[in-house]
C-alpha cells in the first residue's frame, strides 16, 4: 500500500508543470525549515560553524534554501521513474572540461573510483549510461532499504538506464570484481561514518569520514575522479567531473575528497544551499571519547 501511494505521488509529480512543483518544494521546505525545530538547529548550527564570518540572517537563508533543495531532491527521486528517455535526456548536460574526462574515461581509463557527494540533484548521475553511451560499467554502493519490496523497487528503477546499485551490506566484494573487470564503482562519501569512520576536520571541525573509496584506490591502484550533480535550474544539472591528484591511499583519498567537497560548497550561496545540511555531519564531535 504504502509502495502504490509513492507511485502515485511520483506518477502526479511527473505529469504536472515542473514550475508547479517548484512552487510546492519552496512551500514544503519553508515548512520543514519551520517545523522541524531539532533539525533547524542541526542546520543552523552546521552553517554557524562553517562559516562563522558570516551573519545570522545568511545562517538562515542558506538553511531555508537548503530545505528546498531537500525537498526537491525528494521529489525528482519520486518523479524520475516516470520519465521518458527525452525527458531525461533534458535534465542532465555535461559542459566540455567534464566532456573531455569522459572521452578520457571511454578511451584509456576502463576502471576506478568515484566519488559523489549527497548534492540536490546527485540522483540525476544515474542517467549518465543513456546521456553519455559507451562508457565502462557504471555502478555505485548504497545503503539498502529496510522494506525490502520499495528498496527492489528503488533499485529496478534505478537501474533501468544501466547503472548498477551495490548493496553496501555486501558489495565491497562486488565492487572489487566489477573494477577487475573494467568498471566504475562510486562511493556517497561525504556523511557521517559512524564510530568505525576515521576522525578528519571538515570546515575545521572533526568529523567522522568513510574511508572505503580510499581502501579500494588503494588495494586497485586505480584513477579516482569525484562527480559532482550541480543544479542550474529546477530539476536541472550539470554533470561536474574532476580528477583526484593525491597518493592512493585512505588518509591522503580520504581528506582530498572532503577537501573538494568544500572548495565546492564555497563557490557560491547557490553550491552552499546544494548540500544537505540538515544530516548531522558533525555527530562525532560531540563525543569526548
Amino acid at each position: 500500500m504504502f509502495l502504490l501511494i509513492l507511485k502515485s505521488v511520483g506518477w502526479i509529480l511527473a505529469i504536472v508543470p515542473e514550475s508547479f512543483v517548484h512552487v510546492i518544494c519552496a512551500i514544503l521546505g519553508d515548512l520543514l525549515y519551520i517545523l522541524a525545530i531539532r533539525r533547524k538547529k542541526t542546520m543552523l548550527g552546521n552553517l554557524h560553524h562553517a562559516y562563522p564570518e558570516r551573519s545570522h540572517s545568511w545562517h538562515r537563508k542558506i538553511a531555508r534554501e537548503s530545505c528546498r533543495r531537500l525537498i526537491e531532491m525528494g521529489t525528482f527521486a519520486l518523479a524520475s521513474p516516470w520519465f521518458n528517455e527525452k525527458r531525461v535526456r533534458e535534465i542532465l548536460s555535461i559542459p566540455e572540461p567534464s566532456l573531455q574526462i569522459l572521452n578520457q574515461l571511454k578511451s584509456s581509463l576502463p576502471s576506478g573510483i568515484g566519488f559523489i557527494p549527497h548534492l540536490t540533484m546527485t540522483e540525476s548521475l544515474i542517467t549518465i549510461p543513456l546521456i553519455f553511451p559507451g562508457l565502462p560499467p557504471q555502478s555505485a554502493i548504497f545503503r539498502p532499504l529496510g522494506n525490502k519490496t520499495l528498496d527492489a523497487w528503488i533499485k529496478k528503477t534505478r537501474e533501468r538506464f544501466g547503472f548498477k546499485l551495490l548493496s553496501r551490506k555486501k558489495g565491497f566484494n562486488q565492487a572489487l570484481s566489477l573494477i577487475r573487470n573494467g568498471g566504475w564503482v562510486s562511493v556517497l562519501f561525504d556523511q557521517n561514518a559512524g564510530p568505525s569512520g576515521a576522525l578528519i576536520t571538515v570546515f575545521k571541525r572533526i568529523a567522522s569520514a568513510t574511508t572505503l573509496p580510499g581502501l579500494i584506490a588503494k588495494k586497485m591502484q586505480v584513477p579516482m575522479v569525484i562527480f559532482y550533480a550541480h543544479r542550474k535550474a529546477f530539476w536541472r544539472a550539470d554533470f561536474i567531473a574532476e580528477s583526484l591528484d593525491c597518493k592512493m591511499d585512505p588518509v591522503h583519498v580520504t581528506l582530498e575528497a572532503n577537501a573538494k567537497l568544500e572548495k565546492y560548497l564555497n563557490q557560491s550561496d547557490d553550491t552552499c544551499a546544494e548540500w544537505l545540511w540538515i544530516h548531522d555531519r558533525w555527530k562525532n564531535s560531540g563525543y569526548p571519547k
